[in-house]
């Protein structure tokens, strides 16, 4: 179960949650962190054998989720590589297992006190074993702006231009910038002059 504390919650409800929420000292040092982690946060609860299946966040920054209590099973994933807006699928619970594109790269326990980080766009999946937690375990996730993970996007963004992040969540308007080299995204284009045209100007840019 999900707490929606931010976003589905009354203002008085989040602001009396609010008063009981400290950011964590590793991201209270900068204003635009401290307002990000005290927005954006939710409570996680989840029962003995249970857990989150593998999916994508719809969130376009860094999100951190730490253990309160009990302890998951966490297994992640990069962003399976899609070539083009047909290969798209459900990013959302269970949908990257029935187009066979689950292929974890890491598994490891969060326990409690501990915390794992993650960048957008990541596929994570969660569990949490009968065996280590008999009872309900509770976990918080947030996000946060900086340092912001500008070479990932930049290297990657052409397999999140075919995500939902970047038609629903205004992904490409957050990170087009950093891998264009503009204050605002070109518009796409199929017209391969006029591509070739705006790669001779970046690079006459970069040289100049």
């Amino acid at each position: 179960y999900v707490w929606h504390v931010k976003d589905e919650e009354t203002k008085a409800t989040k602001s009396a949650v609010q008063r009981h929420w400290g950011v964590p000292y590793f991201l209270n040092t900068t204003l635009v962190n401290n307002k990000e982690v005290s927005e954006s946060f939710e409570m996680w609860f989840a029962i003995s054998g249970g857990g989150a299946m593998a999916h994508s966040d719809s969130y376009t920054l860094q999100t951190v989720s730490a253990q309160f209590s009990g302890s998951k099973k966490w297994r992640l994933m990069m962003f399976p590589d899609l070539q083009t807006v047909f290969e798209s699928f459900n990013e959302f619970d269970r949908g990257v297992y029935e187009v066979n594109r689950w292929a974890p790269e890491y598994e490891f326990e969060v326990g409690p006190g501990q915390c794992v980080i993650f960048p957008p766009a990541y596929m994570h999946e969660t569990f949490a074993d009968p065996k280590d937690n008999p009872s309900c375990s509770a976990s918080t996730t947030f996000q946060y702006v900086g340092p912001f993970p500008s070479r990932y996007l930049r290297n990657f963004l052409s397999r999140f231009t075919n995500s939902h992040l970047a038609s629903t969540s205004f992904g490409m308007m957050l990170w087009g910038p950093y891998a264009t080299i503009e204050p605002k995204s070109p518009k796409c284009t199929t017209d391969t002059a006029l591509i070739s045209k705006r790669a001779r100007g970046k690079m006459a840019q970069l040289d100049g």
